[in-house]
């Protein structure tokens, strides 16, 4: 793997867990009942995000399984 590729990768993981955890101070000062939804419907999308990304730095495909179902069950 390139030092490039490994090095956006890297950065992705680092960019989605900063919004994950942006949107986790969201859910908590979100001063109305439909905020709070939306930021924990986002952060799953994030999840989702954050295992695809992990799946492609570790070249195991059995992720994708989990990334699917997470995606059925948060829709």
């Amino acid at each position: 793997m390139t030092t490039f590729f490994r090095l956006a990768m890297n950065i992705s993981l680092i960019l989605l867990a900063l919004s994950v955890v942006m949107v986790f101070i969201r859910l908590l000062i979100g001063p109305s009942l439909p905020d709070r939804v939306l930021s924990i419907d986002i952060m799953s999308v994030l999840v989702i995000c954050i295992i695809a990304v992990f799946t492609i730095i570790s070249k195991h495909t059995i992720y994708l399984d989990i990334v699917i179902a997470l995606a059925l069950i948060t829709f």
